[in-house]
């Protein structure tokens, strides 16, 4: 299994507005834009920022409540083996779950409470 850190994700109220924010005011350029409330914006220099609508993310999500953590997005070319390797160590990880795009993914904790979202696509990506 290969994998690649593919941007740093950062949840967002209103995905426009971030998008605005981050290539009017930041000097990003938009990279992706996906109807279901997702975007990526790249940085002069190749980093990726993946915004995400709060509400896709955490479906019980209401005005009012914490936004989400920030997290590092990590590409990977088999997300259930990874799964598996992950739960034999003793890694606390979420089960995989799939999206609307097809997209396998689970979420990690790191010892100090760090989340990682970990991602498959099925396009063998994570090898770059």
């Amino acid at each position: 299994m290969a994998r690649r850190v593919s941007e740093t994700m950062y949840f967002v109220r209103d995905l426009n507005a971030a998008i605005a924010f981050y290539t009017n005011r930041m000097g990003c350029e938009l990279t992706e834009k996906h109807d279901w409330g997702f975007a990526v914006v790249e940085l002069p220099g190749g980093q990726r920022l993946g915004l995400c609508r709060v509400d896709v993310f955490e479906p019980t999500w209401k005005p009012g409540d914490p936004m989400p953590a920030p997290r590092v997005a990590i590409q990977t070319t088999d997300i259930e083996a990874d799964h598996m390797l992950m739960s034999r160590a003793g890694v606390q990880a979420t089960s995989p779950q799939g999206d609307a795009e097809g997209i396998r993914h689970l979420s990690i904790t790191d010892p100090d409470g760090n989340l990682i979202f970990l991602w498959d696509d099925g396009s063998g990506v994570g090898n770059a």
